[in-house]
């Protein structure tokens, strides 16, 4: 799990001892230009999202990707409004 890229990918892998996945999973940043100075005050394409991981046994696990647009996300059937 990685935030770095600011988007939402998953790529998964096959090696010899089983299947590798990573999961970017966006951000919560002010995407906005006025806040990317940094950018030179340019659109991007980022997303903001978070995840929940569910763990079971031997390692395994599940993940939702959750995203968030304009402030609003529904989680377990209820609309959450940021």
């Amino acid at each position: 799990m990685y935030g770095h890229w600011h988007d939402l990918q998953q790529h998964s892998v096959t090696h010899h001892d089983g299947a590798k996945s990573a999961w970017s999973i966006g951000c919560l940043k002010d995407m906005s230009p006025e806040a990317n100075g940094w950018l030179n005050y340019r659109d991007v394409n980022w997303s903001h999202a978070f995840a929940i991981v569910d763990f079971f046994e031997k390692g395994l696990f599940t993940v939702h990707i959750i995203q968030i647009i304009n402030g609003k996300t529904c989680l377990w059937g209820e609309i959450i409004k940021g």
